[in-house]
């Protein structure tokens, strides 16, 4: 008996009365987001260790790249061909609606590359994705070298690493933060288009993303549904904000939406008609792609976890072990990215990774001890079935309208409080510091998604779950869990700095659409109820009051939309940043000096610009300047002066500076009790000088 065996086998499964006996999804579409989800677990199993070997180069990326993805594809190959049973009926509208589909997909490309920030200067985790991401594209590998005993002298008052990087004692290297399937992404678009394709990754991910949240959602939905449940999705004022710019949550989005549409492939009526070794590989294939996540960041290694309960919830048997085995194995690659690649970030966010191996490792024996026990888990799920689902409305209602009464959360760096100080007194909240407003984590939902499908989605979240502890719709467990423990968990401890849209961005992989969906579900559940029962007074209403609630999942986003601040942040950096590159030879060595942004351009100018840099310290004189201008001339290099202030006090005498750049960006202005709705206009100043 497999590890994941606890009751009968597939053919014998208690039944999913209520899942759709339809399709929703054409198998085109199928087709374009399961090779758009290859393609990036590809690049992260083939690219990952080439770049941290420094061999993230053209050739033997695109080798490794197409090996892997032609193996994936062979394999899910494999599974169809082994399970060629009748495939669901399509609907007659279905490849009309998918065709629309594609269109708002389009749609959304189109519009958020147009609106696409561009957050080059390196002042947040954006601009540390893309200069990581233009450093990988340049050098072939993660690490970037510093210079400090050559170019720049040894001399002790320099710094070397900008925000997101860190250096290692002993080593005249940095490490970039993060982990890094997303940084490889931009790398490969900076190679084929340079800075201003990089900006543009994130939009068409974003169009693949709601693709594959339509794609899986027409397993659950009718087709109208499933559409609109994409779109409000789409108009959602998070998904616009963080597809614009530079967030690694949008390829996590992707890859959980393609991973769980193929792994309800791989659990459904199929498998019991299908060869074993086909299941097999098809299950695999599924948790490849669904742990994919934990290549592109730290807190998808956390989706293991209910996963892992949702197999035993299906009674997957030797499938669910090839469904941890592939999740493992992309969790594995991640991982020793971060071990490698970014030693000192993983370190930082060691605890939850143990808590989350705590947990499966909780699970496996939980699985082995009622291997042969098959009665256990269905008796004491129907026993606790009531009370969980009851537990969950409860506390849902607690923390949304009880809670920020009776709890105030302070667990952010002491570090911001001058900045969440100056926020509470522009918006006329009490003083208080370092106050992290962790207790407002279902209003910031709320602000968003609207009341009313939040409403819904977690009566949906309770009814479903309900459900599945009774037995019933158990291909339902991986989507419900994983969305009911993601959400669970960030609504209590969000662990973020508190300002919107930042925070937000939580939400954004699994609890946003999977609230939307639930919501539908919900929706599509009381709709099909009445039209089964039209000849009641009930069966009469029901179909219409579900389907003004379906209505108003899309409508809350849409409405909001008129009112919204989504300007495009940081416009007129890319020019700026070319006129920044075009001043500088590629044998010069770039000083920063003066200005509180001089560390922000440091990784920035070698990235982009290609050229070492160093930014002078608080200790850094004149004379220190002088020395390195003799330390770059000895090695046939000139020394350039880069600073924000035309007048820095720490060159020599002498020296004139003559402006590069001078521009105002717009920039959304950080908001902590309501959603954004202010621009703040930001002026960055360069100014260059060369040492005579």
């Amino acid at each position: 008996m497999g590890l994941f065996t606890v009751s009968s086998p597939p053919a014998q499964e208690a039944p999913t009365e209520r899942a759709p006996s339809h399709s929703s999804v054409p198998v085109w579409l199928d087709a374009i987001v399961r090779f758009a989800a290859f393609g990036v677990v590809a690049l992260g199993l083939a690219g990952l260790p080439l770049a941290l070997l420094g061999r993230f180069r053209a050739l033997p990326v695109v080798l490794g790249v197409a090996v892997v993805f032609a193996v994936l594809c062979l394999l899910w190959r494999r599974w169809q061909v082994g399970a060629a049973g009748r495939r669901p009926p399509l609907d007659r509208s279905a490849n009309l609606i998918g065709l629309l589909a594609v269109g708002v997909a389009v749609l959304s490309v189109v519009v958020n590359g147009w609106q696409t920030n561009q957050h080059l200067l390196v002042d947040g985790d954006p601009a540390v994705y893309g200069v990581t991401g233009a450093l990988l594209a340049h050098t072939g590998g993660l690490t970037v070298p510093t210079y400090a005993g050559s170019l720049f002298g040894g001399d002790p008052t320099l710094n070397f690493a900008g925000p997101g990087y860190f250096a290692t004692a002993g080593e005249p290297t940095l490490y970039p933060q993060f982990l890094h399937l997303f940084p490889a992404l931009l790398a490969v678009a900076q190679r084929a288009g340079g800075t201003g394709a990089m900006l543009l990754v994130n939009p068409v991910l974003g169009g693949f993303a709601l693709l594959a949240f339509f794609v899986f959602a027409g397993r659950l939905l009718r087709p109208v549904w499933a559409l609109v449940a994409m779109t409000s999705l789409a108009v959602l004022l998070p998904q616009l904000h963080f597809t614009r710019d530079l967030f690694s949550e949008v390829p996590s989005q992707l890859l959980v939406f393609a991973g769980l549409a193929l792994l309800w492939d791989v659990t459904g009526p199929r498998r019991s008609q299908a060869r074993p070794d086909a299941v097999l590989l098809g299950a695999l294939v599924a948790g490849l792609v669904l742990g994919g996540s934990t290549m592109t960041r730290v807190d998808a290694f956390f989706y293991l976890a209910p996963i892992a309960a949702a197999l035993l919830l299906l009674r997957a048997g030797r499938a669910g072990l090839a469904v941890l085995a592939g999740m493992l194995i992309s969790a594995a690659v991640g991982l020793a990215d971060g071990y490698w690649g970014s030693p000192v970030y993983l370190r930082s966010t060691l605890a939850p990774l143990v808590q989350t191996a705590a947990l499966l490792v909780v699970l496996g024996a939980a699985a082995y001890a009622v291997r042969n026990r098959p009665e256990w888990p269905a008796r004491l799920g129907g026993r606790v079935a009531l009370p969980a689902a009851g537990l969950t409305a409860v506390l849902a209602a607690f923390a949304w309208f009880v809670r920020p009464h009776v709890q105030v959360t302070r667990d952010i760096p002491d570090r911001t409080n001058a900045t969440i100080a100056g926020l509470q007194a522009r918006e006329h909240l009490p003083v208080d510091v370092p106050r992290a407003y962790g207790e407002l984590t279902m209003q910031w939902l709320s602000w968003y998604l609207g009341p009313i499908t939040l409403t819904l989605g977690v009566l949906g979240l309770s009814y479903y779950l309900y459900r599945l502890l009774r037995g019933r719709d158990a291909r339902l467990a991986p989507f419900v869990l994983l969305t009911g423990a993601v959400t669970a968990v960030y609504v209590w401890k969000p662990g973020i700095f508190p300002v919107q849209y930042w925070a937000s961005r939580r939400f954004l992989p699994v609890s946003f659409p999977g609230l939307i969906l639930l919501a539908l579900l919900l929706c599509q559940q009381g709709w099909e109820w009445g039209r089964s029962r039209l000849g009641t007074p009930l069966g009469r209403v029901a179909p219409a009051v579900a389907g003004l609630l379906g209505v108003s999942v899309l409508v809350v986003p849409l409405a909001m939309l008129p009112g919204a601040t989504l300007v495009r942040n940081y416009d007129g950096m890319l020019p700026a940043f070319r006129a920044m590159c075009g001043s500088l030879l590629p044998t010069d060595v770039v000083l920063l000096v003066g200005g509180s942004s001089k560390d922000s351009l440091l990784q920035a100018v070698e990235g982009y610009c290609h050229v070492p840099a160093a930014a002078a310290g608080l200790d850094t004189k004149p004379a220190n300047v002088q020395r390195v201008d003799a330390a770059a001339r000895a090695h046939g290099r000139r020394l350039v002066l880069l600073s924000a202030d035309p007048n820095p006090p720490q060159v020599p005498p002498g020296t004139t500076f003559r402006p590069v750049y001078d521009v105002t960006v717009p920039t959304e202005a950080l908001a902590i009790s309501h959603r954004p709705d202010e621009v703040f206009p930001y002026r960055v100043q360069l100014f260059a000088a060369v040492l005579h």
